[in-house]
């Protein structure tokens, strides 16, 4: 039985065009020839990295949202781990009913497997037309309940520890 899979892994930040395009094909036949069916599969975004990998500051975001049996993602991180332009990879399952999962798949493509245009020109300004009236009903005020803090005495030794001595020289850290 095959589950539904999410796929995103890094690449060296140094991988040139082309090479990024045999490795998005390598691992999108590896899902093919183990019978899976690849959804999506395509370079995501060039991003700086929160902490370095590899002493590397940036690096290539790709995706994979494909259908295989379970062997399948213990194959690509086998190959993600030998691969050495693969920096870092994260395998997630998906387990939906049906109907969740079409859903799922289309928000997905629509939304976050789009890259984000570096820098879109501004719409031109169009003359403001009056917005339509429209009456919402009001939403029930949901009131959270309070909770009570207890209240912790801390000793009078305990204070006093806590606060320098006035010695008149600047305290150092």
């Amino acid at each position: 039985m095959s589950k539904l899979y999410e796929t995103m892994y890094i690449v060296h930040p140094a991988t040139g065009d082309e090479r990024l395009a045999n490795l998005l094909a390598r691992f999108g036949t590896v899902v093919e020839k183990a019978g899976g069916v690849v959804e999506h599969n395509a370079m995501w975004a060039r991003r700086r990295l929160e902490y370095p990998i590899r002493k590397m500051r940036d690096g290539i975001y790709v995706i994979m949202l494909y259908r295989a049996p379970q062997e399948v993602p213990a194959e690509l991180e086998r190959l993600f781990n030998i691969s050495d332009d693969v920096m870092r990879y994260i395998n997630i399952v998906h387990d939906f009913k049906e109907a969740d999962e079409k859903n799922f798949i289309a928000d997905l493509k629509a939304t976050m497997y789009t890259a984000a245009p570096a820098a879109a020109p501004a719409p031109a300004a169009a003359p403001a037309a009056a917005p339509a009236p429209v009456e919402e009903a009001a939403a029930p005020a949901v009131e959270t309940p309070a909770v009570e803090v207890p209240v912790v005495e801390v000793p009078a030794a305990v204070e006093a520890a806590e606060q320098p001595a006035e010695t008149g020289e600047p305290q150092q850290a």
